[in-house]
């Protein structure tokens, strides 16, 4: 068997070798080397290089001679945070191998909780550059199951991997073994792979191309056309646009064929011998395009050929059999649901509900931005505050209910110190915040949606699902994520990664459970310097509903939180805030008035309740009727003993408010049934 070994990482030329499988496997996948860096160890690949001494390089593979599989597990959670699902293990892949020779390795960063290790299968004969994607994809798919744990760049033909070894710490769990049966058929794969184009499409090509000119003809190419002799330069561009809509194999090689007879005429096609071509009409199609799949870069072509397109099948049609290859996959559409005007004629609008009164809707994405360090975490978190003891917010209502928090930048002890300044400013305490809900986080992976490369389509992480998972179970009115840079996995200037992370990780939570999410983002420099606070992409800006920026205002000597965007009313309101060592208070002296005096209404308020829960639970017996027992009253005592500073007028107010909220009601108890009940506080 073929080989081939490179003694370092950045030498790329190596040395070729050949002897038997077993020999192979024990001079080089059983026994680990004790090494603290990997980048030191020797390499080993499947490629073989006709050039003597080999030089890596896609172009210079003439053949394969075994394929090797790293499970990183780097989408499976074991106990590892950044993880999708569960880890592999060889023992987990053993029965879709029953039967096969292979061995495997595990790798230098392999440990107990984050297994890695390398599955390597050798093939009954070298197989061509053309059948390599094809091998390869029926050995991921079909036997390994496509299991997303494996790191699929060992597609590549010139990928070369490191030998088993270890660092002094693991070399007691360094694992490796051999398992003996029958050699993997190649010939069985393109077989099976050839069976699965329709009976009718097999009949079809056998007619059409067995006449066609023999490889080593030269095609005849039309007068004027740009196609260069031998290469099929259309056809590649063709086939690299279709792979990147994912349309199905079975289909492009179909579509492929007639338009080269419409482009070029009969003698076209497979007629090139670089390509590789041999074998049936049916195993030629799907060589050629798998040499597409491995040579064109799709995301280029598919520019040169976009108008080319409508010839062929509907875009993003939905493939109903087929060969998907590695990082494709069958998606049903989802229905569409089709309403006519006539019958929105009795539709019942609901308004928007404000968790901050014109300024964050429930049931969508609030973008909120400011530089780093200039308080955004200290103003959200103030907001929660309030939000959760059902206060208004710098001179603004808001809703009362449970919030929650994933902070990535800030641990327990910050959040802690935070709170007790803030519950210092505002008059309240932590034993009244059951409802206010933080998820410390730093120095985790927080990505709630990850990317694949050149790709618009997101994936939703585990953590995302464990989010998910809490907020169903709080059912909270209010949700922070701090911030943007840490729970977004993809490229911030791409507007379509930027638009399904928004839609697809916030406000699909935000829609679900009914909640006002609040996005906490740093804006970018020119943002910083047009004074527009925005970053990136323009989807930032334009993708929540809502957008304020909190900047810092020199002319007044405080902070400034304006609002940018509001899909739903004006723009352009602004709060003008200083810092007092606390926490923010409004900076004008009339709105410093309404805010001491909303703290301290507040304040009334929440030590009546505590009052009035006090002689239910003393049995204290107190009713709204002017007699001897009457609440005001029996609480202004109170008032006394406790040295509160509440007139009896406020108390009345207060009481009578909170029976008009329903928050009390009668009850009988006692002596106390004839003279029509006694209040009690029902206000949780």
């Amino acid at each position: 068997m073929k080989f081939t070994l490179f003694n370092h990482v950045r030498n790329s030329t190596g040395v070729n070798a050949d002897k038997p499988w077993p020999d192979f496997v024990k001079a080089h996948l059983m026994d680990h080397q004790v090494i603290t860096d990997k980048s030191n160890g020797q390499l080993y690949s499947g490629a073989v290089y006709e050039m003597d001494p080999p030089r890596r390089g896609d172009a210079n593979v003439e053949s394969m001679s075994m394929m090797v599989v790293d499970y990183d597990n780097s989408q499976g959670i074991g106990l590892d945070a950044k993880c999708a699902g569960l880890p592999t293990l060889p023992e987990d892949v053993e029965p879709e191998l029953a039967g096969l020779t292979y061995a495997f390795h595990s790798t230098h960063s392999h440990t107990v909780d984050w297994p890695r290790w390398r599955l390597v299968i050798p093939f009954n004969r070298e197989i061509t550059r053309g059948e390599w994607r094809v091998v390869f994809a029926y050995i991921y798919d079909r036997i390994l199951g496509a299991d997303e744990n494996i790191d699929i760049s060992c597609k590549d033909l010139s990928r070369a991997y490191w030998g088993p070894a270890c660092t002094e710490a693991t070399q007691t769990v360094a694992f490796s073994a051999y398992e003996d049966g029958e050699l993997i058929d190649v010939d069985e794969i393109i077989d099976d792979m050839g069976a699965s184009l329709s009976p009718d499409f097999v009949a079809g090509m056998s007619e059409n191309v067995i006449s066609l000119p023999t490889a080593t003809t030269t095609p005849e190419i039309p007068p004027g056309s740009n196609a260069p002799a031998g290469r099929n330069d259309f056809l590649k561009q063709v086939v690299a646009a279709m792979l990147e809509r994912h349309e199905p194999l079975e289909e492009i090689v179909c579509q492929v064929y007639q338009a080269d007879v419409d482009k070029h005429g009969a003698s076209a096609l497979f007629s090139d011998a670089s390509e590789g071509m041999r074998g049936s009409a049916p195993i030629n199609a799907l060589s050629f395009v798998t040499n597409v799949i491995r040579s064109i870069d799709s995301m280029r072509t598919r520019a040169a050929i976009e108008p080319q397109l409508p010839q062929f099948r509907p875009v993003n049609a939905v493939p109903e059999t087929g060969i998907i290859m590695p990082g494709q996959a069958i998606v049903q559409p989802e229905p569409l649901e089709i309403i006519s005007a006539a019958s929105l004629k009795d539709y019942e609008i609901n308004p928007v509900e404000w968790l901050l009164d014109g300024w964050m809707p429930r049931g969508q994405t609030t973008a909120f931005y400011g530089d780093g360090g200039i308080g955004k975490t200290m103003f959200i978190q103030q907001l929660m505050t309030a939000v959760s003891g059902g206060m208004d917010f710098m001179g603004k209502k808001t809703l009362h209910g449970p919030v929650m928090g994933l902070f990535a930048e800030d641990d327990t002890n910050q959040l802690a110190l935070r709170q007790r300044k803030i519950n210092t400013l505002v008059g309240t305490d932590f034993r009244a915040q059951e409802d206010l809900l933080f998820m410390p986080r730093p120095a985790q992976d927080n990505v709630l949606m990850t990317f694949d490369k050149n790709s618009s389509h997101g994936k939703l992480t585990p953590l995302w699902h464990a989010l998910r998972q809490k907020v169903q179970q709080v059912r909270p009115i209010m949700l922070v994520v701090d911030t943007a840079a840490d729970t977004f996995g993809g490229i911030e200037v791409d507007r379509q990664q930027v638009r399904r992370y928004i839609q697809e990780a916030l406000t699909s939570l935000a829609i679900e459970f009914n909640l006002a999410m609040v996005l906490l983002a740093h804006p970018s420099a020119a943002g910083l310097a047009n004074g527009k606070g925005t970053g990136g992409s323009t989807a930032w800006n334009n993708t929540p509903r809502c957008r304020a920026y909190m900047y810092e205002d020199k002319e007044r000597g405080g902070v400034t939180v304006e609002l940018m965007k509001n899909n739903y009313g004006p723009i352009g309101e602004k709060i003008h805030l200083k810092h007092n060592g606390l926490g923010f208070r409004p900076d004008t002296p009339e709105e410093m008035n309404s805010f001491v005096t909303g703290l301290k209404a507040q304040s009334n308020e929440k030590w009546v309740t505590e009052k009035l829960q006090e002689c239910w639970d003393k049995k204290i017996n107190i009713s709204f009727a002017p007699r001897a027992n009457y609440a005001p009253k029996q609480i202004a005592k109170l008032a006394k003993i406790d040295k509160y500073d509440i007139h009896i007028n406020e108390i009345e107010r207060i009481v009578f408010d909170l029976d008009k909220r329903g928050k009390l009601e009668l009850q009988e108890r006692g002596h106390n049934k004839s003279h029509g009940g006694t209040i009690r506080y029902i206000g949780h």
